[in-house]
């Protein structure tokens, strides 16, 4: 039985390697507003998704491998896993009605800031409707009359579509930022989640009912979406333009340790460990200032601001230290912000993408 296991393993290694092979640095976008991203090739149940986070319009994919039933196994270039001491692009299955094969990833200048914005095309019939943190090239309409307050983008499928000015960040190259103006525009982004519903492995603002104009259908009501705690954080540094990993533990090894409580400031992270049912778990949460975070909460099952202090770590906040021990939970004070060239790293990341040598140079491991 172990000979036929490993037989079988090395079979599936070798049809990896060579559809890899002649599939290799084959681009493909996602196509839809937010597509599901697995660990295994299966449908999600719409009751108890089973996805490992999500996908948004236009992320960037690497093709590995052409799967069977309609899915494809891709390298989501946006989201990368800390392994073995260094990171590596997420792997995982999307559908293959969800994405568009390209021949160049373009540079994106324009993210979604508000929770959810509509997309209408030159007749102001609605397209689609997108998430926060979704990127996407686009131009600033010139003309004046009703279009003046709007930006022209440029959708997957080759149309053209029209978003309000007001619901997105456009960026410039090269740009000036002040280390305020970003922490306050990561925690205002952060309260759009408020009243967000709860969902592990979302990375989604939670979707308002389905809108019908004219015939038009802008969301698949039944899309599941909504955020986690770490998939909240990476899509509030995204839409002020910077790319952050999108798990905790990932977050955890991309940012630096804070010594004290009192070092912490809008915008930071706090890390704690704690046991439930003798299984050690993480979580990281996201400081807004005041001694506040905002809460994905899995037992309310939706975002909430709280205080943090005596009643959740039995000490106040400016009186914790780094890895130390409050109330059965180990708390790391760690930062993204408090150092210039990961901010750039960040941000250059966000606009760029990665470069050609780290995408031909991926693993072929499955």
């Amino acid at each position: 039985m172990k000979v036929l296991k490993s037989i079988f393993i090395l079979s599936l290694s070798i049809v990896f390697a060579i559809n890899f092979l002649n599939c290799e640095d084959q681009k493909l976008i996602v196509s839809v507003p937010v597509a599901d991203f697995i660990e295994n090739p299966r449908d999600v149940k719409k009751i108890e998704p089973c996805f490992s986070s999500q996908l948004l319009l236009n992320d960037k994919l690497l093709l590995v491998l052409d799967y069977e039933n309609g899915w494809l196994c891709v390298d989501c270039i946006e989201q990368q896993e800390f392994c073995e001491g260094k990171f590596e692009f997420r792997r995982g299955f999307v559908r293959k009605d969800q994405v568009k094969e390209i021949e160049e990833f373009e540079i994106y200048n324009v993210v979604v800031k508000s929770c959810w914005v509509e997309v209408f095309d030159i007749n102001s019939n609605p397209i689609m409707t997108l998430s926060i943190g979704t990127k996407f090239k686009a131009n600033i309409v010139s003309s004046g009359g009703s279009l003046a307050s709007f930006l022209c983008i440029f959708l997957p499928d080759g149309r053209k579509g029209f978003v309000s000015l007001d619901s997105v960040r456009f960026f410039i190259t090269p740009f000036e930022f002040s280390e305020e103006d970003i922490r306050n525009g990561v925690c205002i982004a952060a309260k759009t989640f408020l009243g967000t519903h709860y969902c592990s492995g979302g990375r989604s603002a939670e979707k308002r009912p389905s809108v019908f104009k004219e015939g038009f259908k802008i969301f698949d009501i039944t899309q599941i979406t909504g955020v986690d705690h770490s998939s909240l954080i990476n899509l509030v540094y995204r839409a002020n333009g910077f790319e952050i990993p999108s798990s905790t533990v990932d977050l955890f090894y991309n940012s630096n340790e804070l010594q004290k409580g009192s070092d912490l400031k809008k915008g930071d992270l706090i890390f704690f460990e704690f046991k439930m049912n003798g299984i050690k778990n993480a979580e990281v949460f996201l400081y807004l200032g005041n001694d506040e975070i905002i809460v994905t909460s899995k037992k309310r099952a939706f975002c909430f601001c709280r205080s943090l202090g005596i009643d959740f770590f039995g000490v106040s906040i400016k009186k914790m230290k780094n890895e130390k021990i409050y109330n059965n939970k180990k708390v790391y004070l760690r930062s993204l912000l408090n150092n210039l060239q990961i901010i750039k790293s960040m941000r250059d990341f966000f606009l760029f993408g990665t470069s050609d040598e780290k995408i031909h140079d991926r693993a072929i491991t499955i």
